[in-house]
């Protein structure tokens, strides 16, 4: 996310981040559009990702955004999750997953059980000895837990180079 004063300048699949006092660029971030990332730029933030519609259980989901070059979309911020939750038509995996003592994002961050992006009395499976994963409902918009060998569309981010 960008510093109050910065601001971001979208140009096809190049972003350009900027000190909107003195209009000078200090990064630039390139999103694949190549292998079917979608570039999006809003609340201030950039993301380069794309929603596949078939349904594929988690692991699977996961390595077929790992082959284009992505990891399953890892919404760590409000924005981030509300640019998914503006995208989706259906349930889609993200990339979250009970391990050990806890839900934790792909990169191995905790995600708090009392997050308030939990639907309600989510999560619920965890301790009920199966592979627990995550996805983000459509019709709430919120996060449940569910065995990771259902199946739903899922989402693939890439990070911008």
């Amino acid at each position: 996310m960008c510093t109050p004063g910065y601001g971001i300048i979208k140009s096809g699949s190049v972003a350009q981040y900027s000190n909107s006092t003195s209009g000078s660029f200090y990064a630039k971030a390139i999103c694949d559009e190549t292998s079917g990332f979608s570039f999006e730029v809003k609340y201030n933030i950039s993301v380069c990702f794309f929603v596949l519609p078939e349904k594929r259980d988690f692991v699977t989901s996961k390595g077929n955004c790992r082959d284009t070059g992505g990891t399953l979309y890892t919404p760590k911020t409000i924005e981030k999750l509300d640019i998914l939750r503006e995208t989706i038509v259906s349930d889609v995996w993200i990339g979250l997953k009970y391990v050990d003592d806890g839900f934790y994002w792909d990169d191995m961050e905790p995600f708090s059980m009392e997050n308030p992006w939990w639907g309600p009395l989510q999560p619920d499976n965890y301790d009920k000895g199966n592979v627990i994963c995550a996805h983000l409902e459509y019709k709430t918009k919120l996060i449940y837990d569910k065995d990771c060998t259902a199946t739903y569309p899922y989402a693939c981010e890439s990070v911008l180079k």
